[in-house]
């Protein structure tokens, strides 16, 4: 027969728990109560003595007060009560550890509901459903018949539609936490003060506290389960939206810096791209050309660069197009298939047509960066699938991987820039995703947990018609005779298109400020193409075309920039843009379609 007063367990855990009573009646063997000196003393610890009521219906009564009319009031009240007990049950269990020697943390656990009883909050009937381990899977159910909170309304004759043994819930979930080192809260599921006929709670870790009660309620299916919110964290809401503005405010300040150096670094790279794309071409047949492609290979990534840190600030300049997201996905599938390694199954599933509006490169770029995040996430192996979807409005492209996913730690940092826990990774990844596929109107969200994998899902709105026909591409031709104004400030940019463009066959006129632009529209007698910076000292490109034009208004306009937010939202929404850096051939493709249009 059990001798277990201050708790009733499954008869396997009594030893477990005939300890614990023992630990916990050592502990408040010897009380000293002076109350000349206002001290109530066990085993050299402080206690104060608390009415329940105080700190369970009139505080709830209180805060209404204060909050008069507010429909929110009742959950300010709770979140705040959760919260310090909580705190006051994890301080309890690391002091009672440290004062009685208990290291061991099932043993350490198993003392806290008999403290529990010890310390008036109420009798604990722990169930058979209960699994307490120091992981994910931890999962207590238990019953407090006399709850003290619950206790306070029934004896004020009031009733209350949420569960109110809020403070039970945090406390018994504080100690547990600090017994095992495990993040968890509780949530009662069934309470007196509604007409049940005890208090019962479910816990478990924060991330699956909705799963577990879900589970709880499929398996008892005659109780309903009591309405309310799941565990309230007031404090962790405001650590919540503090670390929200902060992320905000430092996103803010990447993409000030990003903005700030882009333009002038990505000046000094179309030039080191132009040269070296010159100097390779004017290598003779036979001469090593590998440290000309060198060049040109790092200035290309060193642009690359730029435009991801542009991207995850949301600042990046993007030529927007609607395109069928399944079609490109099936163009990238045979790069897909490279990147994935041999052990690492690819699964390409269901791809519904569906026109979206991006820019086909940035979007192939968020696509191959999560793909590689998944395979790097699955080094023994597994399966990668693929899919694109529509319903509703919206399309979803899907990329979900059998890896080892995610810590809660992890996921909460996993769209900090330079966050990573990869060697040689930038951290540049998720956090430029979620830029690029913001600039698109679209979110992109990540369900992960350890050992279970990731899900990736990147969801766009439906764009307005359908997606063109890839029109066929063709080398530019020659263009003889053609006159260009090039407009830019920046004297490197400005020598290397005087030498580049006449041996296109242009006409070349070269002008670094609006002025000088303005001077030779007036002295010369046709223009056909103009090529402009965005941002220009003593006058904006746009405004120097713009005058430039009244002298000339069949001619065809190129703006370039790399980067200038404010000046781009000047430009026509069909003006047509190349980004800096870029390559030679690039431009001289660009100046080709204007004439062919």
């Amino acid at each position: 027969m059990s001798t277990l007063k201050a708790v009733r367990v499954p008869p396997e855990l009594e030893p477990l728990f005939e300890r614990a009573e023992a630990y916990v009646r050592s502990y408040f063997a010897e009380m000293n109560a002076d109350a000349s000196r206002g001290v109530i003393e066990f085993h050299g610890e402080r206690y104060i003595r608390v009415r329940a009521a105080s700190i369970s219906i009139e505080f709830f009564d209180l805060v209404r007060s204060v909050y008069q009319g507010c429909q929110d009031a009742d959950e300010v009240a709770r979140s705040l009560l959760f919260d310090v007990a909580h705190a006051i049950g994890l301080a309890d269990s690391r002091d009672f550890q440290r004062e009685m020697g208990v290291t061991e943390p099932l043993e350490a656990l198993s003392t806290g509901p008999v403290h529990f009883a010890y310390t008036g909050w109420a009798f604990v009937d722990l169930s058979d459903q209960s699994h307490p381990t120091p992981d994910d899977d931890f999962l207590l159910v238990y019953d407090h018949p006399n709850s003290f909170e619950a206790d306070a309304w029934l004896e004020a004759g009031r009733s209350s539609e949420c569960p109110v043994c809020v403070m039970n819930a945090g406390y018994s979930s504080g100690w547990c936490e600090g017994s095992f080192g495990v993040a968890l809260v509780a949530r009662e599921v069934h309470c007196r003060a509604q007409g049940h006929e005890a208090c019962r709670f479910v816990m478990a870790p924060p991330h699956r506290l909705s799963e577990r009660i879900g589970a709880y309620a499929v398996a008892n299916p005659d109780v309903p389960i009591a309405p309310g919110p799941l565990a309230p964290r007031f404090f962790e809401q405001l650590r919540r939206r503090d670390d929200e503005l902060v992320q905000a405010q430092r996103m803010e300040a990447i993409g000030r810096l990003a903005g700030g150096i882009a333009h002038d670094f990505n000046n000094l790279l179309t030039v080191i791209l132009g040269c070296a794309e010159q100097l390779e071409s004017a290598l003779p047949e036979g001469v090593d050309r590998r440290n000309a492609e060198a060049i040109v290979g790092a200035a290309e990534r060193a642009g690359g660069l730029t435009r991801q840190l542009l991207a995850l600030s949301r600042k990046q300049v993007l030529d927007l197009r609607v395109v069928d997201l399944a079609q490109v996905v099936s163009n990238l599938r045979p790069l897909l298939d490279s990147l994935v390694s041999s052990h690492v199954r690819l699964v390409v599933g269901e791809l519904v047509a569906a026109p979206v509006e991006v820019e086909p490169s940035a979007l192939e770029q968020v696509l191959v960066n999560l793909v590689v995040n998944a395979v790097e996430a699955m080094p023994d192996g597994g399966t990668l699938s693929v899919a694109v979807q529509s319903s509703g409005g919206t399309v979803r492209l899907r990329v979900q991987d059998t890896g080892v996913g995610m810590a809660p730690e992890v996921r909460a940092r996993m769209f900090e820039p330079f966050f990573t826990t990869k060697a040689g990774n930038s951290g540049l990844g998720l956090a430029t995703a979620r830029g690029i596929v913001g600039q698109f109107g679209g979110t992109l969200e990540v369900a992960s947990e350890a050992g279970r994998g990731t899900r990736v899902e990147v969801r766009l709105p439906v764009a307005s018609g359908a997606a063109p026909a890839t029109p066929e591409r063709r080398a530019p031709s020659g263009s003889t005779g053609r006159t260009v104004l090039v407009i830019e400030d920046d004297d490197s940019i400005r020598a290397m298109l005087a030498r580049f463009l006449p041996h296109r066959g242009y006409v070349v006129h070269l002008a670094s400020s609006a002025r000088q632009a303005l001077g030779i529209a007036e002295s010369v007698e046709h223009i056909d193409l103009v090529l402009s910076d965005v941002v220009m000292p003593g006058g904006h490109g746009p405004a120097a075309v713009e005058a430039v034009r009244r002298h000339h208004p069949s001619a065809r306009v190129l703006f370039m920039t790399g980067y200038a937010e404010q000046q781009l939202e000047q430009l026509p929404a069909d003006a047509e843009v190349l980004r800096k850096p870029f390559t030679l051939d690039t431009l001289h493709e660009r100046l080709a379609a204007l004439e062919d249009a």
